[in-house]
């Protein structure tokens, strides 16, 4: 049998916090943890308002819902 490799599209920093959160069925305690989880939502968020900029996709959804 051919070893098939496994590769994820995902890093293995960001699985491995993924999985510690699991394992604690989602009551994070480890500040560590807490910390990277934070660090890199606030990177990804900073990523994203700098290649889209500010969306007011929500004032449109209320706006559009008020004219009905």
């Amino acid at each position: 049998m051919i070893p098939v490799e496994t590769k994820t599209a995902m890093d293995p920093d960001v699985l491995a916090d993924l999985e510690a959160v699991c394992n604690t069925k989602g009551i994070v305690r480890d500040r560590q943890l807490l910390d990277r989880i934070k660090d890199r939502a606030d990177r990804v968020r900073q990523e994203t308002l700098e290649e889209f900029g500010v969306q007011e996709i929500g004032a449109e959804i209320i706006r559009a819902m008020h004219e009905e």
